[in-house]
């Protein structure tokens, strides 16, 4: 769940700051579930279904939204800052 809500925040950033310029965002998870959860519909939890509509609601308004799942041990920085 924190990661849905960090998404949504940055969902929110992104439109933000990017009014004018249309630019991608893309999302790096270390999550496969919760990559699953943002590009099928189908595997959502019925309880985190408002987190969801947030997010696609701020997605549709993007230029791109991109859900990208990169490993841990690849990733420097996602590791130093998870430990």
């Amino acid at each position: 769940m924190t990661e849905l809500m960090a998404i949504k925040a940055a969902v929110e950033m992104s439109i933000g700051l990017n009014r004018k310029a249309h630019v991608p965002l893309i999302i790096e998870l270390s999550s496969v579930v919760v990559a699953e959860w943002l590009i099928n519909r189908r595997h959502r939890p019925w309880s985190l279904r408002n987190l969801f509509e947030n997010i696609n609601y701020g997605a549709r308004q993007m230029a791109g939204f991109q859900v990208v799942v990169t490993h841990r041990q690849s990733n420097g920085m996602v590791d130093v800052l998870a430990k």
